[in-house]
């Protein structure tokens, strides 16, 4: 079989990736919905911002109503420090992978049928400048464009 040693070897990597402990599901419950975490569950020292937190019809309906990251952005920072803290910390473990699935969807736009000719080079150049955070100066780069009249 010409691909079974990759298929092997993708099964190996899988199979040994870590997995959540007990305490990292219970993190990443507490921040996808405060609201449904029992306060006795949850680590001592975020047990009374959780317990405020849910007594908050405000606060509930505006985590019902708005994105995550919404949400803990409105949350006041001398309330809740502790579960900011700990949104902070899982927000960030997912940056990279957000920025590996805008990259790769990145590619599959500029790679597709209509382009199948477009050189791993080419579509290595386009992906450096789409994830670059860089912006271009166009005021100097036309100024400094000289044309060419030889014909």
């Amino acid at each position: 079989m010409k691909y079974a040693e990759q298929i092997n070897l993708l099964i190996d990597e899988f199979n040994n990736r870590p997995t959540l402990s007990i305490e990292e599901k219970l993190q990443l419950q507490i921040i996808e919905n405060p609201f449904s975490v029992d306060p006795e569950e949850v680590p001592s020292h975020l047990q009374m911002e959780i317990i405020d937190l849910q007594a908050s019809p405000v606060y509930k309906r505006k985590h019902e109503e708005s994105s995550l990251q919404d949400f803990y952005k409105c949350l006041r920072k001398d309330e809740f420090e502790n579960l900011l803290s700990l949104a902070k910390q899982m927000f960030s473990l997912f940056g990279s992978t957000y920025i590996c699935e805008q990259t790769f969807s990145i590619m599959n736009f500029n790679k597709n049928k209509e382009r199948s000719s477009l050189t791993d080079g080419y579509l290595e150049d386009i992906l450096m400048i789409s994830s670059s955070s860089i912006e271009p100066n166009y005021d100097v780069l036309v100024a400094n464009k000289r044309c060419n009249n030889s014909h």
